[in-house]
């Protein structure tokens, strides 16, 4: 857990699929750092915003870890392509078209940034969300979902 404000980290990721691996590594620990206890929705997010720069800029990009806050970090992903992102419909392209709808559900807020020259920086702010439990069972009459408190026990019903 972290109560003090990190140094933004800035990362060259080769223009190479195979380098993700190594992105999520970083990712990972600096999200620790920040207070994360669960890091998935900052990894996928970073994993989502990097391919599209390399799929579709075709350049090697440059990821910006900024802390925004206690369990809070931006993802920032700038590349050479002046093209904004744009959603596409992932039934007619077969199984691409699904890394902005993921980054959109796993992030706070989201977004492109123009920053002078000829690229952008397509940027995710991503919070870790407290755990969910089912109160009443599933199925036809069930009730929604409650976030776990800090000290709820996932087992217990309520």
């Amino acid at each position: 857990m972290s109560d003090v404000d990190l140094p933004p980290i800035e990362i060259e990721v080769p223009a190479e699929l195979g380098s993700l691996g190594d992105l999520r590594a970083i990712v990972v620990g600096f999200a620790r750092r920040v207070g994360f206890r669960d890091q998935f929705d900052v990894e996928v997010v970073a994993s989502e915003l990097v391919t599209n720069a390399i799929v579709h800029a075709g350049t090697a990009p440059i990821v910006t870890l900024t802390q925004v806050g206690h369990r809070r970090m931006e993802i920032a992903v700038a590349d050479e392509d002046p093209r904004s992102p744009g959603p596409v419909d992932p039934y007619e392209n077969g199984t691409r078209g699904h890394g902005l709808a993921i980054v959109a559900t796993l992030s706070r807020t989201w977004g492109v940034r123009r920053e002078g020259g000829s690229g952008k920086t397509v940027w995710a702010e991503v919070e870790e969300q407290r755990p969910l439990r089912l109160v009443d069972g599933c199925g036809p009459g069930a009730q929604a979902a409650r976030p776990l408190g800090p000290r709820a026990d996932p087992l217990r019903r309520a």
